[in-house]
């Protein structure tokens, strides 16, 4: 019934809608090509040059990402594949964003596919190509969703079929027929494997690549999405193909797959081979041999990790559930997971005992390492510890192939370590050593100094240009315990004893429900899962961002209270975390303001400004207005605002102790200078009274507070600063860091402008020690006043006007009327009356 309501609208759209125009005659100017790398903190648009791209790796595959209808190149239907790729350590990323082309009514951008896909060819071998005349077509490997999956075709087209793979993520299917001169088929590529998850919906069915895969038989919904409405649920499937593929890229194993007739598939998916029956068992993704040839049929779990191959993670009571026969029959024949059939049993009985506390995760071994977890997850919960749960801990030990257990969890480290003069990056260090410390949590064993210092050394052997010291410093006469090895494993633990799911290492204790514990109590067991998922997961996004909205009302008493949200949530130290912050802001007031909308029309009112400025620097700046760029003109609009509302606070500032001496000449006062007198033993009675005389007009000396009041550059630089390039950024904020500890404040978040008021080349926002990259300068702003909200921060005092006003005049928010200024209040009622 979906699927022939949804022709119907199909039908009419195509053949009814007057505005189509299948020869119109394109701009494809605003088609780019962006370039991506692990080392890169940003992305690098490809432009005519010659020149060679950083850290390109002329051994790797050549990835080229294409987005779908109503995308861009940073939209969540792709950024899973480009962040997976960036985490295993490929550095030839490529994503084409032809979003201009892409928004807009479907059957007119249905019919830019060939165009565009022509397009991206052509740029290739214009901006990518002339800088590597050695590179092969073979190396290049083209990936699209939905309507960048039929690009992706005609790129393929465009170089004659001689690229050497190309992956169909779903297709799109409205518009498409087999056969049509643009559609994805097996001869635009050398290899073409394609992944159908909403079939006869918003994706194709038909097979179009030598191997094509029908994830619980293809058409929706997909599992997990069945809880949606009946449009939600279709879109949920169709992005659930380039979320198999991501995970696909750093699991190879997770989605084993059976080989099934087409016919069977789309009648009867029940009726295909189960794994144990097949003849060979096939593996979707990445990883996928191609010699593949055919139809596959394989099942997925409905919460991430969506494989149920090997490498599966942690596994879940809410997982076992989902287990079905040829499940079992997976974790008692793969070799590779070392799971004995006799252990079948207890695993079962596992099951049984912790049923009732759905969301307690826990091993299938606990006598042993999982050496085959791909990636070792902190569990959210423990069972409650008896009062000899923290002596046990401290006196267990662990034996650590520490070699292995990077090769396995880390191998693109070793990888970029061989291919780069033996060195490897501070991230890379942070990778190594929070897989120690998970390995250690995971198996409920204290980290001492010795295992500390056993795995320093390790790591040293391992990586030969390393330093120690760096790792792991223990404790001796002079210094306490440092390195990165001991900060990581307090961090975590610290967190875990906080939650009261990891004992105290110096007394033991019975563990009490913890005050989270006691509100999720009224909570669903699906909320709690997905609240505990997010402490410990950044990807995929899809999968991140649903479960936020969701757990919103569980989090919102962490929104109002005095927590550290940076330290509680993960998240937000995540590049990408101003998003959570955003969809909080959303979820708390109803609404994300009109600040992006209304700021530009108080930019352009120029009339305003030049009748309320008095400062003669300013208006010389509004006279350069008109020939300013963008951000230079939301900056010095800014700079304006703080002119209009100058600081009226006053702040203290401590003098130093000058006790015994007087403030203005710094001599002595006179209560020394009669000590001295009456020591003397010849002194005149006139003498003396002349010091008493002395005395009553000196002050006496005390320590005394100063205070001051902010200059408009104070208020200024309390928001937003400029630095001359990146390199700088970090050593510019240990400066303010050193200099807010001296006066015992605390930084506030801070705007960082790189470059010069001429020429702003790149915009930063500073929270404490993580950094927000944003591509203009209204946007940041933007998520610098909701993220007071989200993180539970103040504004600095120098700026609090400016904030009061943006806050009140472009998002509504009202503060107290004990707290509100009238300056603020008189200004916005005149900037309404001018407009």
């Amino acid at each position: 019934m979906l699927q022939c309501s949804l022709s119907v609208v199909v039908f009419l759209v195509y053949f009814v809608y007057p505005g189509l125009s299948v020869g119109e005659d394109l701009d494809l100017s605003s088609v780019k090509l962006y370039y991506f790398a692990p080392e890169m903190e940003t992305e690098l648009l490809l432009n005519n040059d010659t020149t060679e791209l950083p850290y390109f790796s002329n051994s790797e595959t050549v990835k080229v990402i294409i987005h779908g209808y109503w995308a861009g190149y940073k939209h969540l239907s792709i950024s899973p594949l480009r962040n997976a790729y960036l985490s295993s350590g490929a550095h030839n990323v490529i994503c084409v964003d032809w979003m201009e082309l892409a928004n807009g009514f479907y059957p007119t951008v249905r019919y830019r596919v060939p165009k565009v896909g022509k397009h991206v060819g052509f740029l290739l071998k214009t901006q990518l190509m002339p800088r590597y005349p050695n590179l092969s077509l073979d190396r290049f490997h083209i990936l699209g969703h939905s309507l960048g999956a039929h690009i992706a075709g005609n790129v393929g087209r465009s170089f004659e079929g001689r690229v050497g793979r190309v992956t169909g993520l779903d297709p799109a299917h409205p518009l498409f027929s087999p056969g049509d001169s643009d559609w994805l088929s097996p001869s635009t590529g050398v290899f073409v494997d394609t992944i159908h998850t909403a079939g006869n919906t918003l994706g194709q069915m038909t097979p179009t690549g030598h191997a094509s895969f029908y994830p619980n038989g293809g058409p929706p919904p997909q599992p997990g999405c069945l809880a949606l409405d009946s449009i939600t649920f279709i879109q949920c499937s169709h992005l659930r193909a380039p979320i198999f593929y991501a995970e696909s890229i750093i699991h190879p194993k997770a989605f084993p797959a059976a080989k099934c007739d087409y016919k069977i598939i789309s009648n009867d998916p029940d009726s295909c081979p189960k794994l144990r029956e097949a003849d060979n068992v096939i593996y979707m993704g990445e990883a996928l041999d191609q010699s593949t040839n055919g139809t596959f049929f394989f099942l997925t779990y409905s919460v991430p990790p969506y494989g149920k191959g090997a490498k599966s993670q942690v596994t879940s009571i809410e997982r076992f559930r989902e287990l079905d026969e040829d499940d079992i029959f997976m974790l008692i024949s793969d070799p590779s997971l070392k799971y004995p059939a006799i252990k079948l049993r207890s695993v079962l009985r596992k099951i049984k005992e912790k049923s009732t506390n759905r969301n307690e995760t826990m091993s299938l071994d606990e006598d042993e390492t999982d050496e085959t977890n791909a990636s070792l997850n902190i569990p959210s919960q423990r069972e409650t510890q008896n009062a000899n749960a923290s002596i046990s801990l401290y006196y267990k030990t662990l034996q650590v192939d520490y070699r292995k257990l990077i090769t396995d969890e880390c191998p693109y480290i070793l990888k970029y370590y061989e291919t780069n003069n033996h060195k490897i990056r501070d991230y890379h260090r942070t990778d190594i050593v929070e897989t120690i410390v998970k390995l250690y949590v995971k198996s409920s064993t204290f980290m001492d100094d010795a295992a500390m210092n056993t795995a320093a050394e390790a790591i040293c052997q391992i990586f030969e240009n390393e330093d120690k010291v760096l790792y792991y410093v223990p404790p001796s006469t002079g210094h306490s315990r440092a390195g990165i090895l001991y900060n990581t494993y307090n961090r975590i633990t610290r967190r875990l004893r906080k939650e009261g799911t990891w004992p105290s290492k110096y007394r033991p204790r019975v563990q009490k429900e913890s005050e989270s514990q006691i509100q999720d109590a009224d909570f669903s067991d699906d909320k709690i899962y997905m609240k505990n998922w997010l402490r410990t997961h950044k990807s995929p996004w899809t999968t991140v961002e649903k479960y936020w909205i969701d757990t919103y009302e569980m989090r919102k008493a962490d929104l109002v209270s005095k927590k550290d949200m940076l330290e509680e949530w993960p998240l937000f130290q995540h590049s990408d975390g101003w998003r959570m912050i955003e969809i909080d802001f959303l979820q708390r007031f109803g609404h994300n303001g009109h600040f992006l909308e209304q700021f530009p029309n108080f930019v352009a009112n120029t009339a305003f400004l030049q009748s309320h400025l008095k400062d003669p620097e300013c208006l010389e700046l509004l006279k350069k207005f008109p020939e300013c760029t963008d951000d230079t003109k939301d900056y010095l609009a800014l700079y304006f605002l703080h002119h209009l509302l100058p600081p009226t606070v006053t702040k203290k500032m401590k003098e130093p102790n000058n006790e015994g001496r007087n403030q203005v000449t710094g001599k002595k006062t006179s209560s020394e200078a009669s000590k001295k007198v009456t020591r003397e033993k010849k002194v005149t009675k006139e003498t003396a009274a002349a010091t008493s005389v002395a005395s009553t007009k000196e002050t006496k000396p005390t320590k005394q507070k100063k205070t001051f009041k902010p200059t408009i550059i104070d208020s200024i630089n309390s928001m937003l600063i400029f630095i001359a390039n990146e390199e700088n950024i970090r050593l510019e904020l240990e400066e303010l860091d050193a200099s807010h500890k001296i006066g015992r404040t605390k930084r506030q978040p801070l705007i960082i402008l790189i470059g010069s008021q001429d020429n702003i080349e790149g915009i930063v926002l500073s929270v404490n020690h993580v950094l927000y990259k944003f591509n203009s300068l209204l946007s940041c702003v933007d998520v610098l006043i909701k993220l007071h909200y989200s993180l539970n921060l103040c504004y600095a005092s120098e700026s609090k006007l400016v904030y009061e006003f943006l806050e009140r005049y472009f998002y509504g928010l009202s503060p107290d009327k004990s707290t509100s200024s009238t300056s603020v209040t008189h200004l916005i009622s005149k900037l309404k009356n001018a407009i």
